[in-house]
């Protein structure tokens, strides 16, 4: 009884010590396109909010796993990719981290992916991350409309000022500003990015004329956000890049959604 006593109460200290190990936990970077610039990887205890691991992971080891040692418990992971200059990252060590675009910049290529880990077992936990595109590359072109010595402003005024590291969207009005844009043959062209966007009403672009004296003349406003609703892109869906097209002598919006194989004809009021 004695020999027994002491072997159950030896396995139960040998459980008890198992179940303190940490788990093994893996991050699969293999799937991630060499055209994500960098990575950014925190990861959230579920349940106390903890930001436990906060940690960017260069291009060159994309092919290389990350392993890290978890606590036992439950956890949330979050992955941005894209992360630059256009995008203030504010508190980064707490639970309420933010992710904001900054005025007048336009919006770095933004990449998004999540996912939970259960760590309370002794199994490697491993995940893969697949990223979803969180941003809208636009070209844009102005077909007559400045005379000579004139440049074209463009500002673009947005539905969304950023992200939660969740990757929810935060609403409210940004900048968008491309100026200083000069005319060859006729046309005068630029690009530019946006995130994803939390409503289509607001979303809407204005082209200013700089003339060599005076203040700038206002050449048209165009509500994008309400067009591009009423062709049905998907701000919620998979993002597709857009090309725009302004023919000043035709009073003449031609929007091209990339992959769509379509265009599309508004007219416009200068």
């Amino acid at each position: 009884m004695v020999l027994l006593s002491l072997t159950l109460s030896c396995s139960k200290g040998l459980r008890e010590q198992r179940s303190e190990c940490p788990s093994a936990f893996v991050m699969d970077f293999s799937g991630v396109s060499e055209d994500v610039e960098s990575l950014d990887l925190w990861i959230v205890n579920s349940e106390s909010g903890e930001v436990l691991h906060c940690g960017r992971v260069v291009p060159y080891n994309y092919s290389n796993p990350m392993k890290l040692q978890l606590k036992r418990g439950l956890y949330s992971w979050y992955l941005w990719g894209g992360v630059g200059k256009a995008t203030e990252v504010v508190s980064q060590q707490t639970e309420s981290v933010a992710l904001k675009k900054r005025e007048n910049l336009s919006a770095d290529s933004l990449w998004f992916a999540k996912g939970t880990v259960d760590a309370r077992g002794e199994e490697t936990i491993v995940e893969s991350a697949v990223l979803a595109k969180e941003f809208i590359n636009c070209k844009f072109r102005l077909r007559g409309g400045l005379l000579a010595g004139e440049t074209l402003q463009l500002i673009c005024y947005g539905t969304t000022v950023g992200y939660s590291m969740e990757g929810a969207l935060m609403g409210g009005v940004s900048h968008t500003l491309v100026e200083g844009l000069q005319g060859s043959d006729g046309i005068c062209e630029t690009e530019f990015r946006l995130m994803r966007q939390s409503a289509y009403k607001g979303l809407k672009l204005t082209l200013l004329i700089s003339k060599p004296q005076g203040n700038p003349a206002t050449l048209a406003e165009i509500k994008l956000g309400e067009i591009l609703k009423e062709i049905g892109y998907d701000m919620m869906g998979e993002l597709r890049d857009i090309d725009f097209t302004v023919d000043a002598s035709l009073g003449l919006l031609t929007i091209n959604v990339k992959d769509w194989n379509q265009t599309y004809d508004v007219n416009i009021e200068f």
